[in-house]
């Protein structure tokens, strides 16, 4: 079909990986000679080049990876390829201060880089203080103020922390979430320090998507946490997930048993 009032006609497929040979075979020959007034978009978990009719839409396509970060250095990674293509200068505790002030989510970090450029008139040189007035503190530095209390084993001010992010309401799945991946890290750091590498080694070498002012944290975390108890603690956050998803409980109070049990093991 032509397109109605516009230059192209934009066509999504959805699922593509899970159609049949037979039909990934026809789009495949499309693909080799396309309507150069449609733009045909097709949408897939995972695409294995290996299969014939896959290699041959690959080779005639724009090839487009789409995931969400999987942390902040993602985020960190993102914003140093956006303020070099904007010419904008941001130090390191620039950087840092911005990647721990929002999600994980890379639309998110575009529109708080919009309002940063906006704010700050679109000068060149971005600085910790323009950070500070526009992208302020948010969940994910609420979540980072709460992993450093758990990892202190200090359950009062773990719980004060805790209260003030339910007030805000913050979903218990998210901090679930983001505790895995603290303890996760801290598994990774005593189990290195057991196969007899150095705390300096580990700091220098071993935690790449930890900033590197907060990475000697997670060595004295690691004095506060034992093989055992972190066994117990991934068991109790599997639980607390599945509780989260499935009763009909307050996060609220998911969340205060969680940490209570995690500061107590």
């Amino acid at each position: 079909m032509m397109p109605f009032i516009a230059r192209f006609r934009l066509v999504i497929l959805k699922n593509f990986d899970t159609m049949k040979a037979s039909d990934k075979n026809l789009i495949a020959e499309y693909v080799q000679n396309p309507v150069p007034t449609s733009i045909l978009v097709l949408l897939a978990e995972k695409i294995d080049e290996r299969v014939k009719a896959n290699k041959m839409i690959t080779e005639n396509a724009v090839k487009i990876i789409c995931r969400s970060p999987y942390s902040s250095a993602d985020i960190l990674r993102w914003l140093n390829n956006e303020t070099k293509e904007k010419k904008i200068f941001m130090d390191n505790d620039s950087k840092e201060l911005f990647t721990r002030s929002i999600e994980l989510d890379y639309q998110l970090a575009a529109n708080e880089l919009e309002k940063l450029i906006i704010y700050t008139k679109g000068k060149r040189n971005i600085t910790i203080d323009d950070v500070k007035e526009t992208v302020g503190k948010s969940r994910t530095n609420k979540v980072y103020d709460l992993q450093n209390e758990i990892g202190k084993r200090n359950l009062q001010n773990s719980l004060s922390i805790l209260e003030n992010m339910i007030a805000n309401n913050e979903s218990a799945v998210f901090v679930i979430i983001m505790l895995s991946t603290f303890f996760q890290t801290l598994w990774r750091v005593i189990a290195l320090q057991k196969n007899n590498i150095s705390n300096s080694e580990i700091v220098n070498r071993y935690l790449p998507e930890i900033f590197y002012k907060f990475r000697k944290d997670y060595i004295s975390f690691a004095k506060n946490y034992s093989y055992n108890s972190l066994s117990k603690i991934f068991s109790l956050l599997l639980q607390a997930d599945i509780d989260a998803k499935s009763l009909n409980l307050k996060d609220e109070i998911i969340l205060e048993i969680l940490i209570y049990k995690i500061c107590k093991s």
